[in-house]
């Protein structure tokens, strides 16, 4: 447990989703909200488990490849932990934001606002 590092992540919220679920003609349609997370998305579970598991092997520097919310999460934990860290990203997705890289694959987006999500 000593080597345990923790930001509170987890116990994230089961969200009913009526307008979409209307919309779709679906009886019940639920979300786990990982964005209630620490860092904001759900790679601070997997990130806190493998800085618990770096401190408890005595490394002293992680690296990772991301798109974004991986390098996130392991800056945040590795901070935490008093581990250095190494983030490595593409250049071209510094150029992008989530929204931008949504709507470049023509994704839908029904809703930036949570509250609009869950009426």
């Amino acid at each position: 447990e000593q080597n345990i590092v923790t930001l509170g992540e987890g116990m994230t919220p089961i969200l009913p989703l009526n307008k979409l679920a209307d919309k779709f003609g679906f009886s019940d349609l639920l979300m786990k909200d990982e964005s209630f997370n620490p860092t904001g998305s759900f790679k601070a579970r997997g990130l806190s488990v493998a800085v618990s598991k770096a401190k408890e092997l005595g490394i002293s520097h992680c690296v990772i490849p991301t798109a974004g919310n991986a390098g996130g999460a392991l800056s945040a934990y590795a901070a935490k932990a008093g581990i250095s860290a190494t983030v490595v990203m593409p250049s071209h997705n510094i150029l992008m934001s989530p929204v931008e890289t949504f709507s470049s694959y023509n994704s839908d987006r029904p809703s930036s606002r949570r509250r609009d999500l869950f009426r």
